[in-house]
């Protein structure tokens, strides 16, 4: 199966976590510098997300929107929306108001759950499920070649997590 690039170094990330107290994970710092993302950041307690994927992709070599803001990747030039692939870049709204919302990587999808590959999520790189009512946007990078060529998102399981092979 052919899995996107940006998929496959977000996974090698999986477990890298914030630093509770005054100390900050110089891991986390380094996705802002990594994902190209304009913005001076000093802690680890910064809502990271968005400069995860910017890493993701970045590292992969596809430019992102380098953007500090999930809402950052819902559209623009460097995205196109897409429908529910490996890898796709999902952005989901958030109860903090409508310039807010959380943005990771589609994993799986199924029984009303989208499974993202994403930072910031309980603090640290992991896959979570999250309602698929939450959805925003469903983009592929631009850069990252014709996303039909990718498999669909794989069915997620009873308990919200993805049933792919990984």
């Amino acid at each position: 199966m052919i899995i996107p690039p940006w998929l496959t170094w977000a996974r090698g990330e999986i477990g890298t976590r914030e630093v509770v107290g005054a100390q900050h994970n110089p891991r986390v710092l380094d996705y802002w510098k990594i994902g190209k993302v304009a913005l001076t950041v000093n802690d680890d307690e910064t809502p990271w997300c968005a400069a995860f994927v910017c890493a993701a992709l970045e590292s992969a070599g596809i430019r992102s929107p380098r953007t500090p803001r999930a809402r950052g990747f819902a559209s623009g030039a460097t995205v196109a929306p897409c429908d529910a692939r490996l890898g796709a870049i999902v952005v989901l709204s958030s109860d903090r108001g409508a310039a807010s919302g959380h943005v990771g990587i589609l994993t799986g999808i199924g029984n009303g759950t989208l499974t993202l590959l994403g930072g910031n999520q309980g603090n640290r790189v992991c896959e979570a499920p999250f309602s698929a009512s939450k959805l925003v946007s469903l983009v592929w990078p631009v850069a990252g070649g014709d996303w039909h060529n990718y498999p669909k998102a794989p069915p997620v399981g009873v308990a919200g997590h993805s049933v792919s092979d990984r």
